[in-house]
């Protein structure tokens, strides 16, 4: 099997339960880290959170690559080709993405932005969906509906309410039963 290196958010959908993560992680016989990736994930968590993260690295028993003379170099490489040809890599990433090239390693990651290239796997995709529903209708206060009587032969209802710029009042009339 290949060597690869885990990307932060490949790690962070675990920890939030996403089972292809997990699959992901689960694939690949020696796994590794940077130590910038392990940085991310720590600091990234809610304080309550750090332990659990903590946990979980110690219990995926990845090797943790730390930053050396030939990844700086590579880093600085990759961060300045990016900033003369858009778009521009954070340097965190470039670090990553320079760890992978100088140890061979494939990069699994999700940010196609910013990984490109032979030596890259994006697994899967995450689309976010929003929803919108209403819930709790509540009937208008009676305040809001005045029903009166008109000057012709019927009763009118007003309806009050909020509208551009102020107050909107709607009058409609109703008819009388025969």
């Amino acid at each position: 099997m290949a060597l690869v290196l885990f990307d932060t958010n490949i790690l962070v959908d675990a920890l939030k339960g996403i089972p292809e993560a997990f699959r992901e992680l689960d694939y690949f016989a020696d796994p590794a880290i940077s130590a910038v990736t392990w940085m991310e994930l720590i600091a990234g968590a809610p304080l309550s959170e750090q332990p659990r993260a903590r946990a979980f690295l110690v219990s995926l028993r990845f090797e943790v690559i730390h930053t050396n003379d030939a990844i700086m170099h590579e880093a600085a490489s990759v961060r300045g080709a990016s900033s003369r040809r858009p778009p521009k890599i954070a340097l965190p990433d470039a670090i990553i993405k320079a760890t992978g090239n100088v140890t061979q390693r494939l990069i699994i990651t999700r940010n196609k932005k910013d990984f490109v290239g032979a030596n890259i796997r994006i697994p899967y995709e995450l689309e976010t969906q929003t929803i919108v529903q209403i819930i709790n209708v509540m009937p208008p206060p009676a305040q809001w509906l005045v029903r009166h009587r008109g000057a012709g032969a019927g009763t009118g209802v007003a309806v009050i309410e909020p509208g551009e710029g102020g107050i909107a009042v709607h009058r409609r009339r109703l008819r009388q039963p025969r």
